[in-house]
């Protein structure tokens, strides 16, 4: 992807309901979006993105850590996953942590 050739070191890539991507350096991950019934889409995308981070930053996970594509692949899910719950709410409304935290890949304190 022309956009990696410019110096980032991941592009994380959302298309509704298909399937979430993270691209790397000659590498693409991929993670399956829950099929939900979609009430709204409005906040979907803050919540994916502020979960990755969220993950990403309760997980210890640095910048230099962005080429690691376990890590990488299990934010990526993470965050496929609450932006499908929030698309069940009408409006912008994300998941409160306590409702995310005990699910399977999630690190402790993450949302």
């Amino acid at each position: 992807m022309d956009l990696l050739r410019r110096g980032p070191a991941l592009v994380l890539v959302t298309d509704g309901p298909r399937t979430a991507r993270a691209l790397l350096p000659g590498q693409e991950l991929c993670a399956d979006v829950p099929t939900v019934q979609v009430a709204d889409t409005i906040g979907a995308g803050d919540a994916f993105g502020g979960t990755f981070l969220a993950w990403w930053l309760a997980s210890g996970m640095t910048r230099s850590d962005l080429h690691r594509p376990g890590p990488v692949r299990e934010a990526l899910q993470a965050a496929a996953e609450v932006a499908s719950l929030t698309c069940t709410r009408v409006g912008a409304e994300p998941p409160w942590l306590a409702e995310v935290s005990g699910w399977p890949g999630r690190p402790s304190g993450s949302a």
